[in-house]
């Protein structure tokens, strides 16, 4: 039996609050992990400089892809670019409020990957252990998770939209991962480290994909590279709109808009499961690319 809990090195729970901000807060988190085991330090990370300057917006979300491309630019501190109104939904442009010499305290990966879920246990099993980035298909009842193994509730339980978490651990007799999510800590259960946030959720559940970060330390001096629009106006206009249904019912716009890894197409995704429906998946997004049932003249 194994059991790999990385949260110790991760600082608190985070709360994106009404902004679909989702993929720099679980990327944050996952980085800010594996930079405090390799360099014996916790150094928090502002979600809104990683957002933002991948070129992100609260009310259309972002893209796996460009989130992940922009760590490898680097990612200014919380103390240099605080988060500010983001987790209100309020957008602020890249490089607003951020200190002038970001790159001095800012930190870069020096690649990312897709892994399968076999290596995506080895890295966080391993002598120097790494957690992972996770992607997934959100189920209604997810939403309500407090505590105890998840899985979702078959045909009846509809996807609501696609999500980002830090993988932080995981319990090999349970078959569960260790998720941490950025709903704050009234969601789900916590744990020595964590007051809340976090979730055990079964490996072959909600359709996981997995992506490794590895950190670099400090970045060069340079100029602040510009934000680059997200390539999916379609999927993200009906997210836009089905997040502010959302809000208006009560719940928090949390979803975003999900690209394959590298030369594949977009993969435009809408975040409810009525209406425009979902498009793919992010385990198989080749063979599944298309942004046909709400109007079939549309493609990414």
């Amino acid at each position: 039996m194994t059991i790999i809990d990385l949260t110790k090195f991760g600082g608190l729970t985070q709360d994106q609050g009404n902004c679909g901000s989702c993929t720099g807060y679980g990327t944050c988190k996952t980085f800010e992990i594996n930079d405090n085991i390799k360099h014996g330090s916790y150094s928090k990370r502002s979600e809104r400089d990683l957002f933002k300057c991948a070129g992100g917006s609260c009310s259309q979300g972002n893209t796996m892809q460009k989130v992940l491309d922009r760590t490898l630019i680097g990612i200014a501190s919380i103390e240099c670019c605080p988060n500010n109104e983001m987790p209100t939904g309020i957008d602020r442009p890249c490089g607003d409020a951020t200190c002038a010499n970001w790159s001095e305290t800012a930190k870069k990966s020096l690649s990312w990957k897709q892994v399968s879920l076999e290596e995506a246990k080895m890295l966080m099993g391993a002598e120097n252990p790494q957690a992972v980035v996770g992607s997934m298909a959100v189920h209604q009842s997810f939403m309500n998770y407090k505590s105890g193994s998840y899985h979702s509730l078959g045909a009846t339980d509809f996807v609501v939209g696609y999500h980002c978490v830090c993988i932080a651990g995981f319990d090999s007799e349970k078959g569960t991962a260790l998720l941490w999510n950025s709903w704050g800590d009234d969601w789900g259960h916590g744990n020595e480290n964590v007051a809340g946030g976090l979730c055990d959720i079964k490996w072959d559940d909600s359709e996981l994909a997995f992506y490794q970060l590895v950190p670099d330390g400090e970045i060069p001096p340079g100029p602040e590279p510009q934000p680059t629009p997200s390539p999916c106006p379609f999927g993200n206009g009906c997210a836009k709109i089905a997040n502010r249904f959302l809000e208006l019912i009560g719940r928090k716009g949390r979803f975003y808009y999900l690209n394959p890894p590298e030369t594949q197409k977009p993969l435009c995704i809408s975040v409810m499961a009525s209406g425009c429906g979902w498009f793919g998946s992010p385990k198989n997004p080749p063979e599944r690319v298309r942004c046909s049932s709400c109007d079939k003249k549309t493609e990414c």
